[in-house]
């Protein structure tokens, strides 16, 4: 099932956005600008890029994954997340929870967390 159109429009919106922002960062770096504004601009195109990853994946659990329970292929629609999350850094699994080796207990990190709130 495609993308729906509302979700689309507000995806390309900020696609866009991070556009403008790579297209500043790459002007940046080029005229050797200061370290930090460039991080930060860089940050913004992260950040542009990881809320339409959120909204794209929204959008599939609303549709696709709910189709696939409804027509009993739940199996194959948990796969291709696990695939997806297989791929993406462990923070974005579950940055709230660290493993403490020392005593064998997960225990919550917000502090080190790549995606905080």
């Amino acid at each position: 099932m495609p993308i729906n159109d509302r979700t689309r429009k507000e995806v390309v919106l900020r696609l866009k956005r991070a556009d403008g922002h790579l297209q500043a960062v790459i002007k940046m770096v080029d005229n050797q600008e200061y370290c930090i504004d460039v991080i930060n601009q860089l940050k913004a195109v992260q950040s542009a890029l990881e809320k339409s990853s959120q909204i794209i994946l929204k959008n599939h659990l609303e549709t696709c994954v709910k189709d696939a329970v409804m027509t009993g292929n739940t199996e194959k629609a948990i796969e291709e997340l696990m695939v997806v999350y297989r791929r993406a850094p462990i923070c974005f699994l579950d940055c709230s929870l660290q493993q403490d080796k020392n005593n064998n207990q997960t225990t919550r990190n917000e502090n080190n967390c790549c995606h905080p709130e």
